[in-house]
């Protein structure tokens, strides 16, 4: 029998989760030294014929600072979608576990019967944000005059109070998106 050798699976390079490309930071990185450098003796008598003078090299500092704080709202910016996405994520699973909870009750309270109204079945994971809006106003509205056992009487206020901070959050966020871009 042939001996197998171990399978050869070329690594794919990782891409590093950065607003930033390594090249602007590299070539940055480089002018910074090329100025330091350039402002030195022999090389700021050298380079003075070229115009490359005292003060060139100081508005080219003052330029790549600029350019490193541009960079450093492009991070910042990046974090702060990253929590507000974060935010609507954490305020959908509240919702969603809210509307699970309600509907567990109702089939308790049904003990096997068919129950139509309350969305069981739905699979709420993959439900767009209209139609999750939609299911959970409805839900709201059936509360309002049938409560299953089982459910705080204030289930209704705490349903409508998660949906307010899912559309809010989803709302800061598209906001926060739109801020940044600009």
């Amino acid at each position: 029998m042939a001996e197998v050798g171990p399978s050869v699976v070329e690594e794919k390079p990782s891409r590093p989760n950065s607003p930033v490309s390594v090249v602007i930071v590299t070539n940055l990185e480089k002018a910074e030294q090329l100025a330091t450098v350039a402002g030195r003796s022999p090389y700021a008598e050298a380079l003075a014929p070229f115009t490359i003078t005292a003060a060139f090299l100081a508005k080219l500092t003052d330029d790549i600072a600029e350019c490193r704080s541009l960079l450093g709202l492009t991070v910042d910016g990046k974090a702060a979608r990253m929590a507000i996405t974060q935010t609507e994520s954490e305020a959908k699973t509240a919702l969603l576990t809210l509307i699970q909870r309600i509907q567990s009750a109702v089939l308790v309270e049904s003990a096997g019967r068919s129950v139509l109204g309350w969305y069981i079945g739905t699979n709420l994971a993959v439900q767009s944000r209209g139609m999750l809006d939609v299911i959970a106003l409805g839900l709201i509205d059936k509360l309002a005059t049938h409560t299953p056992p089982g459910l705080p009487a204030d289930i209704a206020p705490q349903l409508r109070a998660a949906l307010d901070a899912w559309k809010g959050a989803n709302n800061e966020q598209g906001h926060t998106l739109i801020t940044t871009k600009e």
